[in-house]
This record gives C-alpha cells, sequence and structure tokens, in this order.
C-alpha cells in the first residue's frame, strides 16, 4: 500500500490490527525516519454519543502520552485528524507484547520478570509523578524489545490525578477486567497510581504462573474474585518464585490501596531486593562466551565463528575467553564522548580547592582479575552476612560490609577475619537496614545510608555514633529513594536518588550544594564513586550506562547499554574507580564484574554465575582497597569475594 496522510506521511504497510484502530507503518517525509500510524477505528460504532466518547479516549491518549519523555514509555509525536480519520503518529518499535510470551505459553523466569517489573515501575513512578494515571495495565500494554528495554503504551485510558472527564463522571469501568483494581470497578474516579500497582502485581502473576489471579472463567465471577476472594499465592503453581518475589506481587494484589506499595518507586525497590536472595531460574550458567567486535562495522560477534551477522565480513579468531582471571582489550566504539571537561572546580564541589583538570596520566590496561579469597556465609553470627551489599575501605586496610539484612555493619581486617560491628545503640535513633557505606577521607567517619531511610548516620571512626542528619527537600518534593553515597577528599557528600533521577551533592557542613543530572543525563542513578580530579561516576541502572561528570558537574563522558555482551549491563548495582581512574562494574544479573579504563574504554569481565570460587548470585557491592585488591559483595551467596587486579 502507498498513500499520503497530510502531505507528511507515507503509509507504507500495515502493521497489525485491533479493535481499537489499525496501525500501519509509514515514512516521516519531514525528518526522513521510520514511525507507526494508528488510525482510530469507528466502523461499528453507530450511536453519536458513544463515537464522541471513543474520539476523546483516543485524543486522551496522544495527549497523555506525548508529554511524558521517558525510555520505557512509547513517544508520541503527533495527533493528527483528516475529515472523518483520525490518527496518532508514534515511535517505530521493533519487538512484541508480553502477551505474545503469554499466548505462546512461555513463562518467564523470576530474573526476567524482576528485571520487566522494575522497568515497568520507573515508567510508572515517572507518569504518576507528572499527575497521569495508566489505568489499563496489562500484558498487550508492554512491548519487550529485543535489547531487553521495555515500552509502556496505550494511555487511552490514562487521566491527570484529580481530573473528571465524560468518560469518568458516570462512573464507567474502563481497563481489562482480569487486571483491574477493586476501587476501580467500583468507580474509577477515586483511582490513584496504587490502582496502576495492582495491575502490574496481576500481570507479573500471570508472567510467571501463565494464569491471572482472579480467573474466574467469565466476567462475573472474575469480578467477584477481584473484589472478595485473595489470590492463590504463585509459589504453589510455580515452585522455583523466589519467596521475596511472591511477597511483592502478593502486596501489590492487596485489596485496601493503603495496604499496597504506596509509590511504584518503593515497589521497584522490593523487586530489586528480590535478588537478596538466589534466584532458581533457566539463566545462563558457565563462562562468559568469547565475544569479538567486527573489525569493519564493529556489531558484537562471538569470536572464531565464521563472518560477522552483520556486514558479513570474515573475521581473524583472536578473541580470548572472558572467564574469571583472564582479560583482553577490545576494540570498536563502546564509549560516546558528551563533552569536555574544562575550567576550575568551584569551591566545595568534587576535589580540593584549587585542583585542576589536567589529562590522566596513561595507565596501564587491566589484563586479569585472579581470585584470592572470599569470606563470609549465610547467617547472622560474627562473620556471617545476610544481603551484603556496599563496601569501603578505611586508611588501616580494614574493610566495611553493609550486612543489610542483619541490620549492622561488619568490619573485616585485610585477611577476611571480623574485627568488629557495628549496630544501632538502644534506645537511640539509627539505622534500621544499612544499604551504603562511605567512609570520609579527610576525617575517617563512617556514613551510613538506610534501606529506606531519608537520612544519613554518622560514626566517628572508633564506631561511636555521631549526629544523623536529614537530606533537604522542598515541601512539593517527593521523599526519595536512597541509592548510594560517596565521599570526595574535600569531605564533599553524593547521594543518589534513582526515583528523582539525580545525584545530590552535599558540602561537608550538609548544606547542600548542587544536583547533578537535572540536564536529563540520568534516569535512576545508583552507584557513585570519587576518581581522580574531582571526577564523580554515577552507574545508571534505568539506562545501564554509566555516566561521568567533570568537577565542575558537567556529564562529559557515557559509556555502555543494556545486554549481555561486553560493555554491556543488565541491572549494575555499583561501580568503583581506583587511584589510575579505572572504573570497576558490577553487572549484576549478568554475575559478573565488567572492568573499563578511564575513557570509557573496556577492557575486560570477570565472573559467572555460581557458588563456587570466583562466581557470583548478585554481585551488588564493589570497592577498590590498596595494593590493587579489589572488593565484590556476592549477595546472593552472601559473602565478599576478595581479587588480585593485574595490569599490562
Amino acid at each position: 500500500m502507498s498513500e499520503l496522510l497530510l502531505g507528511n506521511y507515507e503509509l507504507l504497510s500495515e502493521l497489525g490490527r485491533g479493535g481499537m484502530g489499525v496501525v500501519y507503518l509509514a515514512q516521516d517525509q519531514r525528518l526522513n525516519r521510520r514511525v507507526a500510524i494508528k488510525e482510530l477505528a469507528m466502523s461499528g460504532l453507530v450511536h453519536p454519543e458513544e463515537r464522541e466518547n471513543v474520539i476523546a479516549r483516543f485524543k486522551r491518549e496522544a495527549q497523555a502520552a506525548s508529554k511524558l519523555q521517558h525510555p520505557n514509555i512509547v513517544s508520541v509525536y503527533e495527533f493528527l485528524q483528516e475529515g472523518e480519520r483520525y490518527f496518532m503518529v508514534m515511535e517505530l518499535l521493533e519487538g512484541h507484547s508480553i502477551q505474545h510470551a503469554i499466548d505462546e505459553r512461555r513463562a518467564f523466569s523470576p530474573e526476567q520478570t524482576v528485571e520487566i517489573g522494575t522497568q515497568i515501575c520507573q515508567a510508572l513512578d515517572y507518569a504518576h509523578t507528572h499527575q497521569i494515571v495508566h489505568r489499563d495495565i496489562k500484558p498487550d500494554n508492554v512491548i519487550l524489545l529485543a535489547d531487553g528495554r521495555i515500552k509502556l503504551m496505550d494511555f487511552g485510558v490514562a487521566r491527570h490525578t484529580g481530573e473528571v472527564s465524560k468518560l469518568t463522571q458516570t462512573g464507567t469501568t474502563l481497563g481489562t477486567i482480569a487486571y483491574i483494581s477493586p476501587e476501580q470497578l467500583c468507580d474509577s474516579r477515586l483511582v490513584d497510581g496504587r490502582s496502576d500497582l495492582f495491575s502490574l502485581g496481576a500481570m507479573l502473576y500471570e508472567m510467571l504462573t501463565l494464569r491471572t489471579p482472579f480467573d474466574g472463567g467469565n466476567v462475573g465471577a472474575t469480578i467477584m474474585k477481584i473484589m472478595a476472594e485473595d489470590p492463590m499465592p504463585p509459589r504453589q503453581m510455580n515452585p522455583a518464585i523466589p519467596a521475596r518475589l511472591e511477597a511483592v506481587i502478593m502486596k501489590a494484589l492487596k485489596k485496601a490501596p493503603d495496604e499496597r506499595f504506596m509509590r511504584a518507586a518503593e515497589m521497584a525497590q522490593a523487586l530489586q531486593s528480590v535478588m537478596a536472595e538466589p534466584v532458581r531460574s533457566p539463566a545462563r550458567s558457565g563462562p562468559l562466551p568469547a565475544v569479538a567486535r567486527c573489525r569493519s562495522c564493529g556489531t558484537g560477534i562471538p569470536a572464531g565463528r565464521g563472518p560477522c551477522p552483520n556486514c558479513g565480513r570474515l573475521q581473524a579468531p583472536t578473541s580470548q575467553p572472558t572467564a574469571p582471571g583472564v582479560g583482553r582489550l577490545a576494540t570498536g566504539p563502546l564509549a560516546e564522548r558528551v563533552g569536555a571537561p574544562s575550567g576550575p572546580l568551584r569551591p566545595g564541589f568534587g576535589a580540593p580547592r584549587g585542583a585542576g583538570t589536567a589529562p590522566l596520566k596513561l595507565v596501564r590496561p587491566v589484563t586479569g582479575a585472579r581470585f584470592l579469597y572470599s569470606f563470609g556465609r549465610p547467617g547472622s553470627g560474627p562473620g556471617e552476612l545476610q544481603a551484603p551489599r556496599g563496601l569501603a575501605v578505611d586508611a588501616n586496610r580494614q574493610l566495611y560490609v553493609a550486612d543489610t539484612e542483619n541490620g549492622r555493619i561488619q568490619i573485616f581486617d585485610a585477611q577476611g577475619h571480623v574485627q568488629r560491628e557495628i549496630r544501632p545503640t538502644q534506645g537511640r535513633d539509627s539505622f534500621r537496614f544499612p544499604r551504603s557505606v562511605a567512609i570520609s577521607p579527610a576525617t575517617g567517619r563512617l556514613y551510613v545510608l538506610d534501606e529506606m531511610d531519608y537520612r544519613i548516620f554518622l560514626f566517628d571512626p572508633d564506631g561511636r555514633p555521631m549526629q544523623s542528619w536529614d537530606r533537604r527537600r522542598s515541601q512539593s518534593e517527593a521523599a526519595a529513594v536512597p541509592g548510594r553515597l560517596a565521599i570526595s577528599s574535600n569531605g564533599t557528600i553524593y547521594v543518589s536518588e534513582p526515583n528523582n533521577r539525580r545525584v545530590m551533592a552535599y558540602a561537608p557542613t550538609h548544606g547542600f550544594v548542587t544536583a547533578l543530572g537535572a540536564g536529563g543525563e540520568l534516569q535512576s542513578p545508583y552507584g557513585v564513586a570519587v576518581g581522580p580530579k574531582g571526577i564523580l561516576a554515577v552507574l545508571d541502572y534505568g539506562l545501564c550506562r554509566v555516566q561521568i561528570f567533570d568537577n565542575k558537574g558537567k556529564g562529559s563522558l557515557a559509556f555502555g547499554r543494556r545486554g549481555a555482551q561486553e560493555g554491556e549491563f543488565s541491572v549494575p548495582r555499583d561501580l568503583a574507580v581506583d587511584r589510575t581512574g579505572t572504573i570497576f562494574v558490577a553487572d549484576t544479573l549478568n554475575h559478573r564484574v565488567q572492568v573499563f579504563g578511564p575513557q570509557g574504554e573496556y577492557w575486560l569481565a570477570f565472573g559467572q554465575k555460581g557458588k563456587q570460587d570466583g562466581e557470583f548470585s548478585g554481585p551488588e557491592g564493589i570497592a577498590c582497597g590498596p595494593d590493587d585488591l579489589l572488593y565484590v559483595s556476592d549477595r546472593g551467596n552472601a559473602r565478599v569475594n576478595v581479587y588480585q587486579i593485574e595490569r599490562a
């Protein structure tokens, strides 16, 4: 087919059709790009009021989605009308819906469910922050792209919080019955973002079990189950589901909104915490495959396996496996320059006053990571760990471990022997589930960031509690979900806020300095680390990349993307930068650590999923010690792995 629409879009072919319309592949003649165009179907609508309501819903979808610019929300470019025909121009997505996989009876693994659910929560939290409730979360409206990202679409039922339109004045029930919340069944005017979380819980339930949680066999019976019955726990149908993942889903499916998660960011955090226990799933096991880059086009290809699948060029078999302790230099443009550091440092930010921005000296590339030993085991006794997360090394070469679920900080010597622990003092307000720890290079004070608290708790070098302090925020600002913290040599404190898409910088006196990421560079910043010359490295698990900010707080370098090949990440959680500027990334769901040079050049990866020496089950914390020692908290195996970094 070939049809010119409003002189700007050439309709090329039909991509699909459903009850509400037809989707076409089209060419945007102005911008020379391929787009998808959805045409509203109204052939079966006879009553004028019914037609008016359907057109209004279609316009609402375009208006709601066009206001939301998020990596996990489909982009809507414009709404068009040509006579009695109505069109919506959207970005072209190459992938398939979650419903497609369910229809083929392919259940998702717990790891896949956590990853997809987290991305949906990030999209929903962004929409809810902009006062837009989706109200039709279901597998049909989530597109899974080839690179593992998801796109949330179809905001046709969405509305602004507090808005009452013709579509809702009568309490009309909208959305799909199998996933709809009890309050939306009663009166769709009553819903808020917690209704979307109920629908998401129902969808995650189905992804794991291939059954909807309230299936009554017909519409009436399904409604009765939603209103009055608790669903069967999904582990009864699929024992491989982790208990903590089941708990997250069952909480999202609570009848009363007040008993669910209060916001999508909170649910995202709960989903991510599922990785604290080993996930039994058919995930990749064994050594990472040897991967090279095509010397012609840069496409990632298995080493020594014939021509490039992209350009067809034959490859020389020069690559080596990226098994533990083995590394090689990679070729290809993995890093993207987005600016250049320049100018002096502002007082109170980044590095000591007067520090320049001269280029880093050429460093010796990392060629291997030799496993030395591990310490810790599951338990709550001395030296035992439960879900260890953040790590920090002090001037005396002692390692501080955030023993999160035991509610304490444990301190180990260089040989992995426990020395002492820091617990909350009885009767004193303190941390409960420590997530991140950092030590001030200037004072030796310990800073502890709690799992759910907006405060930071301070301890002197002997472990005695000092004052805690609240991070300042405005009255209208949502409370931050805490991420990680880092401290520069001049005492500047950096705290990542994943749900607010920024990293906050505070002076040593706890006064606000600036917010990094205000230019849109960040989506879900988590790990933070201070490097040489006052640079700040931020690990963004939402975008699956590392963002480098120069000593003026300007983004100067970005590298990484979602995937399992070299230089790619899957829900990365922490990073560390050593004295040479070498960057180490805990690539959590790929169960490995990746190493990059100061300019983002890929050097090597080590580790694989497992319980043996040098293997991981969800590496999450990472810290650089003296003499090229690297410490990695292996959360699923409840231990810390220690490596000797080897250089050329």
